[in-house]
């Protein structure tokens, strides 16, 4: 087997192995991907536009494509905490990259997210707006490929860091919470008011979701936001790295 079918085999059996224990003994499978933010989706149109009555258009297609991306994160960042601790049977009896372990979740979660697509358009199409755009067949893997790594680098920093403190799951669950509140995912940017502008700004994650906003329900990417999230995305596999080096070869003890 060449060194490059070896790797390949290799994540490929991380992944299956992360498919049969995320949905092993559950009825539904991976539709709870797809129910649960379908479902918080309805929560927030009610209490957003119904109750709070925020005035947008369409506003439940644009809840839709930033809350699909945003469990991409979310999953990803807190299924991170125990990647290599539930891992350690492996690490410690065979030789293989340890970093492709937090890869396969997150490379998990971006299938998820890219089934979600036909879910998107279908929405698209009951609110009378265009269900496809070929701009999306360049667009879609630009801004997928990045968020893949942010994801990773993060992914990395948190399942590396977590081996030496077990507080860092409690931090990311509640950093992953806040985040979601100051990222523009249930209200549009235009409702942060302008004192407030400039710190929502200094949010890598916000450029990300606008992103995908603009390319579901306009079909537009603006490559100022790609260049934002490219200088992210280099920062967080950068500090992953980094980190995964640092403690990596002290797994088999901190395990």
């Amino acid at each position: 087997m060449t060194f490059l079918k070896w790797h390949i085999e290799v994540l490929t059996q991380l992944i299956k192995k992360d498919f049969k224990v995320k949905y092993k003994s559950t009825l539904l499978g991976y539709l709870w991907s797809l129910g649960t933010p379908l479902i918080m989706a309805l929560i927030f149109d009610i209490a957003f536009r119904h109750v709070m009555r925020i005035d947008m258009e369409n506003y439940s297609v644009f809840l839709i494509s930033g809350l699909f991306a945003w469990q991409w994160i979310s999953n990803s960042l807190n299924g991170a905490c125990w990647a290599f601790l539930s891992n350690m049977s492996l690490i410690k009896k065979l030789i293989f990259p340890k970093f492709y372990i937090p890869l396969s979740l997150v490379f998990i979660d971006g299938i998820h997210f890219a089934l979600s697509i036909p879910i998107i358009s279908l929405f698209l199409f009951i609110h009378d707006l265009p269900p496809f755009y070929w701009n999306w067949l360049y667009q879609i893997p630009i801004v997928f490929v990045l968020q893949m790594l942010i994801c990773y680098g993060l992914s990395l920093v948190i399942s590396s860091v977590n081996m030496l403190l077990r507080d860092i799951e409690r931090l990311t669950a509640l950093a992953v919470m806040l985040m979601m509140y100051l990222t523009p995912i249930l209200y549009p940017l235009e409702l942060v008011p302008d004192d407030f502008a400039m710190y929502f700004s200094l949010n890598p994650l916000l450029y990300l979701i606008e992103s995908w906003h603009d390319i579901f329900l306009r079909g537009e990417l603006h490559f100022d936001n790609i260049g934002y999230i490219s200088i992210s995305a280099l920062f967080s596999l950068f500090i992953g790295i980094y980190s995964y080096k640092l403690i990596s070869p002290k797994f088999a003890e901190l395990g």
